[in-house]
């Protein structure tokens, strides 16, 4: 008897074994769990979304956490994207989107629908301090014949684009930002002084006043583009404007170009 339930025993064990074995096989290994603080790779043109400061690599510098940057934001701040760059040692300075009025800006899935913002940052601390708050927002008459209120999503700022068009130490910004036209953008050039963004003014050969908003891409009649270069004897930059008309007499002759320079004097872009 006690054989009998020994083989009875044995034969369970076998079936056991080859159970959980089977098992294993349709299982496969376990893997250990991931941790939830595993280091996500960041693009180095947003801000990090963790906590502290993240280094992107030797020599760079460290991008703030979105933590302390929140109480900065406007409340219509589209927060899926944006860009900062340095102003100087002390000062950061953010491109933002905003919704429009009584538009929630979760509900917003396409940035195109957004109003150009700039945000100057101080940080004090663990946190950051709204020095500056600038719209694109203008009814104001511009060089590119639009508005600011036909200007639409985050605009586009690089380091290399601060620059200094005159000698007063006060740097001028050149910003990039969609139309709702059929040009490819718009190029806007706005002045960092007395703590303050404020718009950098043309001054035509007539004495026009207009902001200094031009439109950069083609359409199928003309052509332009807005270019920084040295002025060789001086050393000074200057804004090139440079325009290209289709001649529709004889289209096949393709775009027949103008330049046009402008360079600061007195505070102003004037034409030389």
């Amino acid at each position: 008897m006690a054989k009998k339930k020994k083989n009875r025993f044995s034969k369970f064990f076998i079936l056991l074994l080859i159970g959980a074995t089977a098992y294993w096989i349709w299982k496969g290994p376990s893997q250990p769990k991931k941790s939830s603080s595993t280091p996500v790779e960041i693009p180095t043109s947003l801000p990090s979304k963790t906590e502290g400061e993240t280094k992107l690599g030797p020599g760079s510098k460290a991008i703030p956490s979105i933590k302390p940057l929140l109480e900065t934001f406007p409340k219509q701040a589209w927060l899926d994207d944006y860009l900062q760059i340095p102003l100087n040692s002390q000062l950061l300075l953010m491109g933002i989107g905003l919704a429009p009025d009584g538009k929630n800006p979760d509900q917003i899935l396409n940035p195109d629908q957004l109003h150009p913002a700039l945000l100057v940052l101080k940080k004090e601390g663990d946190h950051y301090l709204k020095k500056d708050e600038f719209n694109f927002s203008t009814s104001e008459p511009t060089e590119a014949g639009i508005s600011g209120n036909d200007l639409r999503g985050i605009p586009r700022i690089k380091p290399e684009n601060i620059l200094f068009l005159d000698s007063d130490k006060s740097p001028e910004l050149r910003v990039s930002i969609d139309t709702t036209g059929e040009w490819t953008e718009a190029v806007a050039f706005l002045k960092w002084k007395n703590a303050h963004l404020e718009w950098v003014k043309t001054r035509d050969s007539s004495g026009k006043e207009k902001l200094a908003l031009w439109l950069q891409g083609s359409t199928a009649t003309e052509s332009q583009e807005i270019l920084i270069r040295k002025d060789p004897p001086t050393q000074r930059l200057q804004v090139i404007q440079k325009k290209g008309v289709l001649d529709s007499a004889h289209p096949e002759n393709g775009f027949i170009p103008k330049i046009i320079v402008w360079e600061m004097r007195d505070g102003v872009l004037q034409e030389k």
